[in-house]
């Protein structure tokens, strides 16, 4: 965008990059792209009012991240429209960036936004501005910088470029109609309460140990990092074949903490883990099948203060098939190290391959025997596995959501044979399903011990 200048340029970076579509209104509405329902009556709006081409973008931002949200060319005698959306208990603030507000002017009214500044805050999750080009000279690029009031949330902008006669407040009621939202302010915010203090450093190391331990954990390696003047840093570590759990534990101080932290490969730059819970420390877990050079990166501790990086370490079973290929043996390494349970000792009693879609197996077993069944991906990315194991009589499920690469699912046989159906919807997707016995079920319910 012509208008920005580097301040700007350099306070993008900060959030998470977003995913730009350029497209018609006409080809939305005909559901030719995807968009949600609310987008889709936005867009019949912004259409009926005379937009026809539309900018779209989507991003996602932290508490007090700034970004831009969309920019539309200008034209003489015409005005640009946007219109940014969010989930109605979400609140953001924008402002206009054009030939007549520099980004300088739009930045200072988002950081002062707390005391009215300029800019417009959301209203049930909506959001309209509007900015006219009097002449040809200001017939230049418009854009909208937002601002997070929330903790963390996705905004999406739409903007277009209207006649000069567009009556904004007849546009924003039935918009507003459209989308079942109340005009007026929106309700109050729940107030959940101050953040959490943190306890002592030694009592959350305990804690974190006694959690290690239940996991297998037969080694922990402690390291120190440092954040800086606003409270962020990193940190380099190399994991060893394993199961990891790394533990960023904030220092002893007063006031509220919340450490949010995320675990990528030195190398790739892939990211394997982050925890953006709200809490005072942050855990990290994954698996690796050799030694791998990771960076911990971490937010929210106390200014130019230590930060205890603690890395438990759990051996990975030799039940763990890795003639598949690293992927997908830390992937089955991983559904046991999250369950906070050793992997098994003994291999599996069946294996199999398959790809992209629905595939249904049978599998002899033995009666009154429990089983863990299991897929893990070798390639590709995943919608979600869907497990199925079973028979006709007593059947378990699980469904794993996009971005997890192995599922788990127990089941008990009643007879000799039992299906296993494995739903694994994308493309170009390998992915290999494993059988582990369990111990053996009586009559009236007790297990025998596992071998």
């Amino acid at each position: 965008m012509r208008l920005l200048t580097a301040a700007f340029a350099v306070t993008t970076l900060l959030a998470t990059l977003p995913v730009l579509e350029a497209f018609s209104a006409e080809r939305a509405a005909a559901g030719e792209v995807l968009a949600t329902v609310e987008e889709r009556r936005t867009l019949d709006a912004m259409r009926d009012a005379g937009g026809t081409s539309v900018q779209r973008r989507t991003a996602f931002l932290e508490a007090g991240r700034i970004m831009e949200l969309a920019s539309v060319a200008s034209e003489p005698a015409r005005c640009a429209l946007f219109v940014l959306s969010s989930t109605r208990n979400l609140s953001f603030s924008a402002s206009l960036v054009s030939s007549k507000q520099p980004a300088e002017v739009a930045l200072a009214q988002l950081r002062d936004a707390s005391d009215g500044g300029g800019s417009k805050v959301s209203e049930n999750g909506l959001l309209l501005l509007h900015n006219c080009a009097d002449s040809a000279e200001d017939a230049r690029e418009a854009g909208v910088l937002a601002r997070m009031s929330s903790a963390r949330g996705t905004v999406t902008a739409l903007g277009t470029i209207v006649s000069r006669s567009f009556d904004v407040g007849e546009f924003e009621r039935r918009l507003r109609r459209e989308l079942g939202l109340l005009d007026g302010p929106a309700p109050a915010r729940i107030d959940l309460g101050p953040p959490l203090r943190a306890e002592p450093l030694s009592q959350r190391r305990a804690r974190g140990a006694a959690r290690a331990r239940a996991a297998g954990a037969s080694n922990v390696l402690v390291s120190e990092g440092r954040s800086d003047s606003v409270g962020e840093g990193v940190a380099e570590l190399v994991l060893t074949r394993g199961c990891h759990t790394v533990g960023v534990y904030s220092a002893d101080g007063s006031g509220a903490q919340d450490v949010d932290a995320e675990l990528v490969d030195a190398e790739t730059t892939e990211r394997l883990d982050r925890d953006r819970s709200e809490l005072p420390d942050a855990f990290l877990s994954v698996c690796v099948m050799r030694r791998r050079a990771v960076r911990v990166s971490w937010r929210g501790g106390l200014p130019a203060q230590k930060v205890l990086l603690e890395d438990a370490v759990s051996s990975i079973g030799v039940g763990i098939p890795e003639a598949y290929g690293e992927r997908a043996a830390a992937g089955f390494a991983a559904l046991f190290h999250e369950r906070e349970t050793a992997s098994p000792s003994v291999e599996p009693i069946f294996e199999t391959m398959g790809a992209q879609g629905n595939v249904e197996l049978t599998i002899g077993v033995e009666p009154g025997r429990c089983y863990l069944a299991a897929a893990s991906l070798i390639r590709g990315s995943s919608r979600g596995i869907r497990l199925t194991a079973g028979d006709e009589a007593r059947a378990s499920v699980v469904e794993t959501q996009a971005g997890n690469d192995a599922g788990l699912v127990h089941f008990c046989a009643n007879s000799e044979d039992a299906s296993l159906v494995v739903d694994v919807p994308g493309g170009s997707i390998a992915w290999v399903g494993v059988v582990w016995l369990l111990g053996a079920q009586t009559l009236n319910g007790a297990r025998e011990s596992e071998p």
